[in-house]
């Protein structure tokens, strides 16, 4: 939880601390009595994902019962450990108290539609799913749900914490979600700006998601999770919400030729929401995925929390959707190169690349999500300069999903040679300068002997065997291929690519796609390459089990790349750099007929 104590607390502070917060850009915030202060407002930026525009609708009115509660628990007296001040964030649908250790986030008594809280039993079970659900990936920050005890006006947090079973009754006025309170500068949306986060802690957070999403439950076969209609109706009750919010002419000309494409992409797409469903790609995951919802941990290692427990719809989905949103909100953030390396380091965890021709309707959706909640945002802001802020975001936002309307016709880089050549090294270097999405042989390969989903591997053995090459370069990498160039991306193979045939197969599939494509041959002087594979093997961390002995029977496979090839191939080498590859990849991948 943050602690907003400065009396401008920066725009994500509020947001930490609560689920999704209301369209009004301000959020009432109260310090206790102790205090001495008075009652103020705080601005706080609302960044979640899922300020639903069906906040429209007037917001039931509370019982009677929870100002008076309210009131009560800004008395440092009402805590069972040593407090000297309370402050109150109040949102559209939650209270939470932050009194310097712990946060105590209470949920409204709410009819809204999207969140039905009205009920103290509803409340219950939302602040027991909360707990489960966070609890996933935030342990350390999610402590219990602890009983709010009554009379109201004497309203105090109980030690004892709520088992599941509870029931309400008469002492028991509500229920509160009690976490660990924390600074707001822990929060990646702040650590980004001041340069505090490196590439490892994103890496290290790719990879989390990952394992997070492939051991998520699977969506029952029979349940409407992820079912077409499921799909795509979040997105057009977007739109239809988004339109009447905007008012300049160039505004409503976006938005009417994106419905267009959406209702195109929507009967195209039909099929693969439903095979996506039947092949269980759809899990219970977060839900609002985005930078203001991770925070550094004391050990430095970002950790994922505010995961939607009010509405289950929008949290069982597909997690390519979930990984448009962080990635997209990188960007935005200034740096598209981050968010890449996130998705790069995800699918190589994940394997999911046979979602990516997904990736332009998701990324639309989100940034479409996104623009609605700055207009709403704008329209309830009375400060001219943040309301010009956020017209300036809801721009941002329509642009953005615009282009994804038509997403770059993104090339194939193929690299080339034999084990300890530096095909691995080079091609993760040119992931930013490509834009590219990179697909590792040595993992997929890696991932065949590996069991998933309580289904037995696809083979055993020998990992370098000629069955297990046949299906890696015939069958898995083409069809991975063929989706991943269809999510705007560059694709980027780290393969050997020996042999003639599996550099034709992919060649021939980049052109029946109207794409550029070109090579990439890496050679290295044999004790150069003997010293990077026994390195390699004393580190372990490289999925490539690749040593001296299959280098040396590569050599037997080698195929000359032949002139048509030669064409259209760059050469590196022990001194080649960065610069010189990526600029005659350029001249390969965009020549002047398709700048």
């Amino acid at each position: 939880m943050v602690d907003p104590n400065a009396a401008a607390a920066p725009a994500e502070s509020a947001n930490a601390v609560h689920h999704r917060q209301t369209t009004n850009r301000c959020a009432t915030s109260k310090a206790g009595p102790s205090s001495g202060k008075r009652r103020t407002t705080a601005t706080t930026h609302n960044n979640s994902h899922h300020a639903e525009a069906r906040r429209v609708h007037p917001v039931a009115p509370a019982s009677e019962q929870h100002p008076a509660m309210i009131e009560a628990l800004l008395k440092p007296e009402a805590y069972p450990h040593p407090v000297s001040r309370v402050q109150l964030i109040e949102t559209h649908i939650s209270w939470v108290l932050l009194t310097g250790r712990f946060a105590y986030k209470i949920k409204k008594p709410v009819e809204l539609g999207f969140v039905q809280t009205g009920t103290l039993k509803q409340r219950l079970h939302c602040c027991h799913e909360e707990l489960r659900l966070n609890r996933r990936m935030a342990a350390d920050l999610y402590c219990a749900v602890v009983p709010v005890l009554g009379p109201a006006r004497r309203a105090r947090i109980g030690i004892t914490p709520l088992d599941p079973t509870a029931t309400p009754n008469e002492s028991l006025l509500d229920a509160a979600v009690q976490m660990v309170q924390f600074e707001p500068q822990a929060l990646l949306s702040r650590a980004l700006t001041n340069g505090s986060v490196t590439r490892a802690m994103l890496t290290d957070l790719a990879w989390t998601l990952g394992l997070f999403h492939l051991r998520a439950e699977m969506a029952d076969p029979d349940s409407s999770f992820g079912t077409p209609a499921a799909v795509c109706e979040p997105v057009i009750t977007n739109l239809s919400v988004l339109a009447p919010l905007t008012t300049q002419a160039d505004q409503h000309a976006v938005l009417s030729q994106h419905r267009q494409w959406i209702d195109q992409q929507q009967q195209r797409l039909l099929p693969r929401f439903t095979q996506r469903k039947e092949r269980g790609a759809i899990r219970e995951c977060h839900g609002d995925l985005h930078c203001a919802n991770i925070r550094r941990d004391r050990n430095g290692r970002l950790e994922v929390f505010d995961a939607i427990d009010f509405n289950a719809g929008l949290r069982w989905i597909d997690p390519i959707s979930e990984m448009a949103f962080l990635v997209m909100d990188l960007k935005m953030r200034g740096d598209p190169g981050r968010g890449l390396e996130v998705l790069n380091t995800w699918l190589e965890c994940t394997g999911a690349y046979d979602g990516l021709d997904l990736w332009p309707w998701y990324s639309a959706y989100r940034a479409m999500v996104r623009a609605k909640v700055s207009a709403l945002q704008a329209k309830a802001c009375r400060e001219p300069e943040q309301r010009q802020q956020l017209l300036g975001e809801l721009d941002s936002y329509l642009h953005t999903a615009s282009c994804w309307e038509q997403p770059p016709q993104a090339g194939l880089v193929l690299m080339h040679g034999l084990s300890g050549s530096g095909k691995s090294s080079l091609s993760g270097q040119l992931i930013r300068p490509l834009q590219a999405v990179r697909i590792r042989s040595d993992r997929e390969r890696l991932r065949a002997f590996s069991a998933s989903e309580g289904q037995p591997a696809r083979f055993s053995g020998d990992r370098y065997a000629a069955e297990v090459t046949r299906w890696l370069f015939h069958d898995q990498i083409p069809f991975l291929v063929k989706r991943s160039l269809q999510s705007g991306y560059a694709v980027i193979v780290d393969a050997t690519f020996l042999r003639r045939q599996e550099r034709r197969l992919m060649t021939d599939l980049a052109e029946a796609m109207g794409r550029a494509w070109a090579i990439v041959h890496c050679r290295c002087t044999d004790t150069t390459a003997r010293q990077r594979l026994e390195q390699r093997q004393r580190e372990g961390l490289d999925p490539s089990e690749a040593d001296q002995i299959v280098r040396d029977r590569q050599r037997q496979w080698l195929e000359p790349l032949d002139d048509r090839e030669q064409r259209r191939t760059v050469v590196a080498d022990e001194f080649s750099t960065l610069a010189t590859v990526r600029a005659a990849l350029a001249t390969l991948l965009n020549p002047p007929d398709r700048r």
